[in-house]
């Protein structure tokens, strides 16, 4: 089955109006027919940034985004340790799908409303161990809860 998964992040913090909010693609995932589902953390890759939820394709250069996945790999998701991401379902009904996710060692229960052929949720990083980003003494942070989207086709 295929699929394509893109996270969004949210910024906030005294200096956010100097940072973007960011559209993140998964480039490496398997998926089978209930759903089951793994991932490479080390293949997200920043598109872009957003801007009032458009694309802004333009706000950052190919530099600013390669320093940007460097930090998601190396700060955030610490995927020398962790280099999977697992959703294994464990019921499924047309609207919704429920199922444990694995991320960053923790295993969470995660529910998924499905709308047609894609599904979001909400992920909330402390709840798997996961520091949201910070820097400048926390003037710029990433906020704590990402969305998560999820096209299945």
């Amino acid at each position: 089955m295929n699929a394509r998964i893109t996270v969004f992040t949210f910024k906030q913090g005294l200096l956010s109006r100097a940072a973007h909010d960011l559209k993140i693609a998964v480039d490496s995932l398997t998926l089978d027919e209930q759903l089951n589902a793994t991932l490479d953390a080390r293949s997200l890759r920043v598109v872009c940034a957003m801007k009032d939820g458009r694309e802004d394709h333009g706000a950052l250069s190919s530099s600013d985004r390669a320093k940007i996945q460097a930090s998601i790999n190396k700060d955030v998701l610490h995927t020398h340790r962790f280099p999977q991401i697992r959703f294994t379902a464990q019921e499924r009904s047309e609207h919704l799908v429920v199922g444990l996710l694995e991320l960053h060692g923790v295993t969470r229960e995660v529910q998924l409303r499905l709308h047609g052929p894609e599904a979001r949720v909400r992920l909330h990083q402390p709840d798997y161990g996961i520091r949201p980003y910070s820097a400048m003494m926390g003037a710029l942070q990433v906020k704590p809860g990402v969305e998560v989207l999820i096209e299945l086709g």
